[in-house]
């Protein structure tokens, strides 16, 4: 776009001539938060019981999607009022998105700002326009075509496709018939299926990586969740050599039996950590945890994904912003003493909590208004002895530090925060040493604030404002995009531990599975989303339908068949089957995924 760009702002709208800038995730929710508070404090969304970065993050959903489908921005109230059926309620609350969602793109238009929805309908328009340059060089450009995954895209890519093949010396699609996981996310298996008429030969080829236990399991859920009743498969009844359900009393119970059976696996029967995901509908604090905390006592090694999280609900993330408070005391965001205790616990080795309490009540001085961090030696001996020599050193290194920088305070953020991790909080002493996680956090913390000043920059912000604009940012929770290093990159020594969501957009095979909570509701039921709906956008969804309850209930149970297809596939030796009678809140599970197992392995468990 960048190329073509000035045959397209005029068109388009844009009052400027100057080249655009494109947004980030992180930035379209900063953008979209500027023109949301105004309406939110006129009372938009004052029924709506959710926080108000999911308020904005929701709004921006409902674009991407219109877009991604083909529809103009103009269109979310029409496509949303068929989720609401009689709910006079609900479609005016409807009307709040689309007045906040056109304010949006309208502010985009002014500024030269393009977010993901913007860019997607202007390459759309601008490929069904027949007399398009940008058609014209894509058409002249490419000759051979190599698509794979082609279920899990939108409808324009596969209209995009459909007009490109005739134009193409050679071309291969490859579909996946039990795939589309992505269709809450608005992709479209059906019209990438569409594609199979366009194609001169077709061949179907069948997976032969999972053995005949783990393919008798997913041929069973695909009857069962499609007809709705028992279904013999072709192969034999699984055993426990390929799958195991684990039925536990209490959630903590179940937590343990994962840890202890994860142990096993890679001490005696060295099965590497990397070969071995601990997988759960969603991965609530409380669960993540647990998890950790003893793979952690068993010396396993563990990363953890969570793209939806917002930094400030991270540990170690609230802890790099009070550090990043106090290296700017001119911002007057000043953190809490218990926030500096936390911060000294969780970045020093040998400081536990209480020895950061005595510390901090003695080092960290609220009223003074610039060094708020005093020397280890202004501390009574008394009190040192009980800190400790070797925990006073660290500290000492880490305030020095903060002062070197305080006199002179010019650094870009994000250059800061990588200079102060690989100079001194990645060394011996300080505890990102050997924790993995903290590691990964911090690089995806930095990695956000640096494209953050990036598409700043390019609006006219200078490093300071942008700095003071990203912490303001993540303290309202906006979510923190994740890096493509860290989403590409997998580490190969560590067991991964995330949403089931999460680990099959990785989509790479793992030996052994461990399915968490599986009674759980969460397996199959979406979760709530009041400004927005994941499938009336759909070029599937007939004009004047309403959504009803009997479309949910198919929809769900067709949602769990393909997650439950898309892991069972993913195993190349053992899937366990982890349940808890009782949830993690204390009620009793019951969900479909575990009647769809019980009926699954009744051979087996009989």
């Amino acid at each position: 776009m960048d190329l073509f760009w000035p045959t397209l702002f005029s068109k388009y709208g844009f009052e400027k001539s100057t080249p655009p800038v494109f947004l980030t995730l992180e930035t379209t929710e900063y953008f979209m938060a500027q023109v949301a508070r105004l309406y939110i404090a006129e009372g938009f969304f004052e029924t709506v019981t959710i926080n108000q970065n999911r308020i904005y993050s929701q709004i921006i959903d409902n674009l991407n999607k219109a877009a991604l489908n083909g529809r103009e921005h103009t269109q979310i109230l029409e496509r949303l009022t068929y989720a609401a059926g009689d709910d006079s309620h609900q479609v005016r609350i409807f009307e709040q998105v689309q007045t906040v969602a056109s304010k949006f793109r309208q502010y985009c238009l002014q500024n030269n700002l393009i977010d993901f929805s913007l860019q997607m309908e202007i390459i759309s328009n601008e490929w069904r326009d027949q007399k398009s340059k940008i058609r014209e060089y894509v058409l002249s450009a490419y000759r051979h075509l190599i698509y794979e995954n082609s279920e899990e895209d939108a409808y324009i890519v596969h209209e995009f496709v459909k007009d490109l093949l005739p134009r193409l010396e050679e071309s291969l699609i490859l579909y996946d018939t039990d795939g589309g996981i992505r269709k809450f996310l608005g992709a479209s298996p059906s019209s990438a299926y569409a594609l199979k008429s366009l194609c001169a030969e077709k061949r179907l080829f069948k997976d032969n990586s999972t053995s005949q236990g783990l393919a008798s399991l997913a041929e069973s859920i695909d009857g069962i969740l499609t007809t709705g009743r028992r279904f013999k498969s072709s192969h034999p009844t699984p055993s426990k050599e390929n799958v195991e359900v684990i039925d536990n009393r209490f959630f903590p119970e179940m937590v343990s039996a994962t840890v202890e059976i994860v142990e096993d696996l890679i001490v005696k029967q060295q099965v590497p950590p990397h070969e071995i995901v601990v997988l759960a509908p969603f991965l609530s604090d409380a669960l993540r945890y647990l998890v950790s905390s003893g793979f952690d006592r068993k010396g396993i090694p563990w990363v953890s994904s969570r793209p939806s999280r917002s930094m400030q609900d991270e540990p170690v993330g609230r802890s790099l912003l009070a550090l990043i408070c106090i290296a700017h005391p001119d911002w007057g965001q000043k953190p809490t003493k218990d926030e500096v205790v936390h911060m000294l616990s969780l970045f020093i080795s040998d400081l536990d909590i209480v020895r950061a309490h005595l510390l901090v009540g003695n080092i960290y001085k609220i009223g003074m208004n610039s060094e708020w961090l005093l020397p280890f030696d202004s501390i009574p001996d008394v009190t040192k002895d009980r800190i400790g020599e070797k925990a006073g050193n660290e500290y000492e290194k880490l305030r020095q530090y903060i002062q070197r920088y305080l006199g002179n305070p010019h650094l870009k953020l994000d250059v800061f925060l990588s200079q102060l991790f690989l100079s001194l909080l990645s060394q011996p002493g300080y505890r990102f040493t050997s924790n993995l996680e903290s590691g990964r956090i911090v690089g995806d913390f930095i990695s956000s604030a640096q494209r953050f000043r990036l598409a700043l920059e390019r609006v006219g912000f200078d490093h300071s404002q942008i700095s003071l604009e990203f912490i303001k940012t993540l303290k309202d929770e906006i979510v923190q995009g994740q890096s493509p290093q860290s989403w590409e990159e997998q580490n190969n020594s560590a067991v991964f531990l995330a949403p089931a969501h999460t680990f099959l957009m990785h989509d790479r095979p793992v030996a052994y599975q461990f399915l968490l909570d599986i009674g759980n509701t969460a397996w199959h039921t979406r979760i709530y989303q009041p400004l927005t709906h994941p499938y009336v956008f759909n070029q599937d969804w007939p004009a004047e339908k309403h959504w009803s309850d009997q479309d949910e209930y198919r929809e769900n149970r067709e949602h769990l068949r393909r997650i439950m297809l898309g892991l069972v596939r993913r195993a190349t030796q053992k899937v366990y089957l982890m349940n808890s009678q009782l949830s993690e809140t204390g009620h009793e599970n019951q969900g479909l995924l575990w009647e769809t197992i019980n009926v699954a392995l009744a051979g087996q468990r009989s």
